[in-house]
């Protein structure tokens, strides 16, 4: 493929993408488990964290780690096609900034030190 040989290819191409699945997967892991920290502060401080939004916005960037996968592995292309690329990235960016924003909330409740005023 692309006249690489065989090592080549298993470093440059499929190698690299094994990376980008586990490194999506560990970061989707990484933020479930600080949405179960604003759980716990939420039980805690009675105050809202809205950690469920923390715990289910990065599923966007899972869905850009599968759609990579199916590009990768089960149609053995380099890169995703347009249409792959287009929805993949969408997903991507609508899960980061709403992980930002959940993140930004858990963020104001920390620094608040669980006192609940606007100022």
């Amino acid at each position: 493929m692309f006249g690489l040989n065989p090592f080549e290819e298993l470093l440059y191409i499929k190698i690299s993408n094994y990376f980008l699945i586990g490194g999506i997967f560990l970061l989707w892991i990484g933020f479930l488990l600080l949405g179960n920290i604003a759980r716990k502060f939420e039980i805690v401080l009675r105050i809202p964290t809205r950690w469920f939004f923390i715990m289910i916005a990065p599923t966007g960037i899972f869905v850009y780690g599968i759609i990579a996968l199916y590009s990768s592995i089960f149609k053995q292309m380099v890169k995703m096609n347009i249409n792959q690329s287009f929805i993949a990235y969408f997903f991507f960016l609508l899960s980061g900034l709403l992980t930002f924003l959940g993140v930004l909330q858990f963020w104001g409740v920390i620094k608040r030190g669980g006192k609940w005023d606007l100022t």
